[in-house]
């Protein structure tokens, strides 16, 4: 029983294969998955893809490299539709040459309150912008009591994991868990709250090991998850279940198909 809680059905990627690729998921275990559009342009085919798979729900925002794109009226009716369960991914990367910070921060705010507003979890990125984004986060759980949501991909450190957990939010790992320079994320991994854990691929990217430099797919998260649960020295069905569980709390999904 796994979930990919982030990964990215509409890429192009996918587009010669995706029946396949959802089948060898289901082949894995892997019975939900969150397809998530981070642009406008990918927003008609994420919805198309959730309304065609069982199990595929949408999210749907503007990621930091959309920054200047963001407009809420292009957003809203993707948002408002029953396939959507979270805004995003949003938030802020500083780590690449993109928009300034200015402007990124303008459009992660303007998400966070979309998603108050509906009582939707919001999906964030950041990278290499850990103090702004402590200060965006803090400013927004204390503007919109109830606001929730995960951090995906998590690269940040263990202060950085427990700040956003005591404001509500999930941690996220993807397949960088398992690469072997990796030894810090694993630490991360092994002292927080177990149930405050989600698993993702972030589809087509960071395939786990043995798999590092292919194409990825929602399938390889039962590798991730196995690689965790092996941390945690339980069984991979255990570690499982219990992302499954939080995952679709934290979606408003029922917690069990």
């Amino acid at each position: 029983m796994f979930f990919d809680s982030h990964c990215h059905l509409d890429m192009d990627h996918f587009a010669a294969d995706l029946d396949a690729v959802v089948a060898r998921a289901r082949e894995a275990g892997v019975s939900r998955m969150v397809s998530v559009a981070s642009e406008v342009a990918r927003f008609d085919a994420a919805l198309d893809i959730a309304r065609r798979f069982e199990g595929v729900s949408a999210a749907f925002g503007f990621s930091p490299f959309e920054a200047a794109a963001a407009d809420p009226a292009l957003l809203a009716p993707f948002l408002d539709r029953p396939e959507a369960v979270a805004v995003g991914e949003c938030g802020l990367d500083y780590y690449h040459d993109i928009h300034p910070p200015e402007l990124q921060k303008e459009a992660f705010r303007l998400q966070l309150r979309m998603a108050a507003e509906r009582g939707l979890p919001v999906i964030v990125h950041c990278r290499d912008a850990w103090g702004d984004m402590r200060f965006e986060i803090d400013a927004a759980a204390r503007r919109f009591p109830g606001l929730r949501g995960v951090l995906h991909c998590f690269t940040g450190t263990l202060s950085d994991a427990r700040f956003f957990l005591d404001r509500g939010f999930l941690v996220s790992f993807a397949g960088n868990l398992t690469y072997r320079r990796s030894d810090e994320l694993r630490r991360v991994l092994l002292a927080l709250p177990r149930d405050s854990v989600l698993f993702e691929t972030d589809s087509p990217y960071l395939a786990p090991e043995p798999l590092r430099g292919r194409r990825n797919e929602p399938a390889n998260v039962a590798r991730t998850v196995a690689f965790a649960a092996s941390l945690f020295g339980e069984d991979a069905a255990v570690t499982g279940k219990r992302a499954f569980r939080a995952a679709s709390r934290l979606f408003g999904l029922e917690e069990v198909p």
